[in-house]
């Protein structure tokens, strides 16, 4: 379904109950994912279009695992990533066109 979203959002980043995200992007241009293909153990699915240059990309992130002595408030769960990843945004600006900073984005706000 966020597929759909995308002429509406190019870059969702979508919390998939406790355990893990996806990110889902419509990419437009030159980026280094521009180079990527499809690679099940990245956990990433990139898709060309016709001829436009334009790409999609799925990629699926596992949620840490936390101790349960770890856990201080479960108040706001979930809250948290929302925050901090369009905030990790403005360290690397064009985070979501590489994949390696998109990788960092999302294990930060985790």
């Amino acid at each position: 379904m966020a597929v759909y979203l995308l002429p509406l959002f190019r870059h969702l980043i979508v919390k998939c109950r406790k355990r893990r995200a996806v990110v889902v992007m419509w990419i437009s241009g030159q980026t280094k994912w521009t180079s990527e293909r499809s690679n099940i153990h990245r956990r990433y699915i990139v898709s060309s279009g016709n001829g436009s240059g334009d790409i999609v990309v799925l990629q699926h992130f596992h949620a840490d695992h936390l101790p349960p002595e770890s856990i201080f408030s479960v108040t706001g769960a979930g809250d948290t990533p929302v925050v901090s990843a369009p905030a990790s945004l403005t360290q690397p600006p064009r985070g979501f066109k590489d994949p390696g900073s998109l990788k960092k984005i999302v294990e930060d706000a985790h």
